[in-house]
């Protein structure tokens, strides 16, 4: 298990000579861990596992974005199970496994930073208070500290099997919910006959 040192974050983000992270430095606290973690770095199949929608944690600083523990549980919070499928492939195909640590509700690494759903301030039925309004100081603090990491872990990754003249092939995990927007999907009486 590799873990992604958010002083990388700061090495990383320098633009003219400034600190570009220096306030998203300050948004996950040692208490929160780190953002991103690498399972099985290196593993010998081509597949390349991506769990974007791991984690329900938010980070300690953000509370819990206004909203209840119903929701916090919720599929508008993360993918429930999609890290356990991902855990047992990664160990029985021998396959690395980039996860995102934290909430999409905090940041949806799913999504590129211009994305207004990359922190959305509704989810499903849900409105999320922490998310209204957010300056752009606010917007950047959580993309320094949460996405940039993510997509520099998955980078690093891919980059490194292309160098290696490897394979990759890329699987997303995610997860259904039967009931979206508040309206159950009846998906199995759809299936062909």
């Amino acid at each position: 298990m590799m873990w992604i040192d958010r002083k990388l974050i700061l090495e990383n983000s320098f633009q003219n000579g400034e600190p570009e992270a220096k306030k998203a430095v300050h948004l996950l606290t040692d208490q929160d861990g780190q953002p991103v973690t690498v399972i099985n770095q290196g593993g010998s199949s081509a597949i390349l596992l991506v769990c974007e929608h791991a984690s329900r944690r938010l980070p300690e600083k953000l509370g819990a974005l206004g909203l209840d523990e119903e929701a916090l549980t919720a599929h508008i919070a993360w993918d429930p199970g999609a890290l356990a499928v991902s855990r047992l492939i990664s160990e029985s195909m021998d396959a690395a496994l980039v996860q995102q640590n934290f909430s999409r509700l905090a940041y949806d690494c799913n999504r590129p930073p211009e994305a207004p759903d990359a922190m959305p301030e509704v989810s499903e039925i849900y409105e999320i208070p922490g998310n209204r309004d957010l300056s752009e100081e606010a917007r950047q603090a959580r993309v320094e500290a949460i996405y940039r990491p993510f997509e520099g872990a998955l980078s690093r990754e891919i980059d490194a099997r292309a160098k290696a003249g490897r394979r990759t092939v890329i699987v997303t995990m995610h997860t259904f919910t039967p009931v979206y927007k508040g309206v159950a999907r009846d998906v199995e009486s759809r299936r062909a006959a």
